[in-house]
């Protein structure tokens, strides 16, 4: 299971109905237990975006749309470093 406002990266999964029941990924959501949920709350955006902006990019992005975008980058580097 992923929260419905995200994607169904790996590094959102809450959990998989078939083998956990539904208290556990609800708690896991609450507790911000996928590995994107804690780095969005525990990771400062500035280092996420030191490490994977751009500052020659000539793209526009509202404020939320960059944070997000720079939250899967990290995550996506994360991952392949660390193979999650």
């Amino acid at each position: 299971m992923y929260p419905n406002c995200e994607t169904s990266s790996p590094f959102w999964c809450l959990g998989n109905l078939k083998t956990q029941v539904a208290e556990t990924i609800l708690r896991n959501y609450v507790n911000n237990r996928s590995i994107a949920q804690n780095i969005k709350s525990t990771v400062p955006t500035s280092k996420m975006a030191i490490e994977h902006g751009n500052p020659k990019s000539m793209c526009l992005f509202g404020k939320p749309d960059y944070k997000n975008y720079i939250l899967h980058k990290y995550c996506w580097a994360l991952y392949d470093k660390n193979n999650l």
